[in-house]
């Protein structure tokens, strides 16, 4: 039922790096870190249920030295637009092309 500490930790940090590639924009850290956070208290608490002395902050700390989440990180340096055309195909583009195509060349 209770899978070891060792394999819990390898699939959230691929979960977490995961979140990270699809929502790690700049200007998203913060909402990032608040994500981070909340993996982590979820992660200890069902710890604690694991045993009657459940898991102290103290004591998570202590595993989480040798298990630590990854930290934080932002991927994309500009969001990216992806929309499909008339004709179904997809086509992407970048912040600063539209801005460029919409100033023109001023």
């Amino acid at each position: 039922m209770h899978r070891p500490v060792r394999e819990q930790h390898k699939e959230l940090s691929e979960k977490l790096a995961g979140h990270w590639a699809y929502y790690g924009t700049i200007g998203n850290h913060g909402l990032l870190d608040r994500f981070r956070a909340a993996v982590r208290g979820l992660w200890r608490k069902n710890l604690a249920r694991r045993s009657r002395r459940g898991m102290p902050w103290k004591r998570f700390e202590q595993m989480e030295k040798v298990f630590r989440l990854p930290p934080t990180r932002v991927i994309h340096s500009e969001e990216r637009r992806t929309a499909f055309g008339p004709d179904g195909a997809r086509w992407e583009e970048s912040e600063s092309a539209v801005a460029e195509a919409a100033c023109g060349s001023l």
